[in-house]
């Protein structure tokens, strides 16, 4: 709402307006409600020196400059933003069983987790408007928009950023979407989560391309999930491609031996239960018609993968573990390289 000189007028929510706020949040969905200021993240730098170091490969929109400026200060982003309500949703599944020998990055065994989450945070969006006296502006984000949502959602209390870069918490573990709704409300925030990776390497030693050069130090392109998803000039890496075992849109594997995901909370929206395309094989997906592959994953978020890229991955991944009939016959379940 404006006054007569034109500038937003200050909308305040009590604290126990702030906890009823959560308390629907939980209601419809979301796992972790957390509230932040829309001041500028406090480990900006470590983003820049990121970047600086080749850290986001061709990821233009992570170091184009006018996104660069907005992620710093959310004013561009939102003209009056005062603070950040920050969703996470679990969407660990209940079994860990992969069927075939293609495996599947969890984020995207169900339903596009940016529709599923901006609905809720639109819903929760339309509840505020109802509980407070004046209208306030708001933009709502799905892992799209330029800002840096972990240091938000980290300030926000849900987690602490660990030492593969994923967002963690104590809680739910680390399968968690985030989403952001960021207003002119002005709300009483949470403290800030602490971080409780401690002197553990899991992350670290496990990631079989070394992308994680040093603890919260990522390369996106010697990244399995880089290289299978955001890869859009020609084959992949060949010294990636000998190390995919089976991974063939996203990864898990610093995921699934941090200690903190030993038992995640497990996801409750019907809406992320896995699909159909977790039983394609890799022989299956390297032969995907244009139409399966619609068929199967224009419903997920690996639809903007394309058909093209996904058969590229498998073939890359069938050569890195030979055959589906071979790995049968020796009794090998998964796609760990032959020796």
């Amino acid at each position: 709402m404006l006054n007569e000189s034109g500038h937003d007028i200050l909308v305040p929510v009590k604290r126990s307006g702030a906890e009823t706020l959560k308390e629907y949040g939980l209601s419809i969905g979301f796992d972790r409600i957390g509230i932040t200021t829309a001041d500028p993240p406090a480990d900006f730098r470590r983003y820049l020196d990121w970047i600086e170091r080749g850290g986001a490969g061709d990821l233009w929109y992570l170091t184009e400059p006018s996104r660069v400026e907005k992620r710093r200060d959310l004013q561009r982003v939102l003209p009056g933003v005062r603070t950040v309500i920050v969703g996470a949703i679990s969407y660990a599944p209940q079994s860990n069983h992969q069927p075939t020998n293609a495996k599947f990055a969890r984020y995207a065994w169900g339903l596009d987790y940016h529709k599923v989450v901006l609905e809720k945070l639109e819903q929760l969006a339309a509840w505020l408007s109802e509980q407070v006296d004046a209208p306030f502006r708001y933009r709502t984000y799905v892992d799209t928009g330029p800002i840096l949502e972990r240091s938000l959602a980290e300030r926000a209390g849900i987690g602490w950023i660990g030492k593969n870069t994923c967002l963690m918490s104590e809680e739910t573990g680390s399968y968690l979407y985030l989403g952001e709704l960021l207003s002119t409300l002005d709300l009483p925030t949470d403290a800030p989560a602490l971080n409780r990776c401690g002197t553990c390497t899991r992350c670290l030693d496990a990631c079989p391309t070394q992308a994680l050069e040093a603890p919260y130090q990522l390369r996106s392109d010697r990244c399995i999930s880089y290289q299978t998803v955001e890869n859009r000039n020609g084959e992949i890496p060949e010294p990636i491609a000998q190390r995919l075992n089976g991974w063939v849109a996203g990864c898990d594997i610093c995921q699934e031996v941090c200690p903190w995901n030993h038992e995640p909370f497990p996801m409750r929206l019907e809406a992320l239960r896995p699909l159909p395309h977790l039983r394609l094989s890799l022989q299956e997906l390297c032969t995907l018609s244009e139409d399966d592959f619609h068929r199967h994953f224009d419903s997920t978020s690996f639809r903007r993968i394309g058909r093209s890229a996904l058969a590229r991955n498998a073939k890359a991944a069938l050569r890195d573990c030979g055959s589906f009939a071979e790995m049968r016959s020796s009794g090998r379940r998964d796609c760990a390289p032959a020796r």
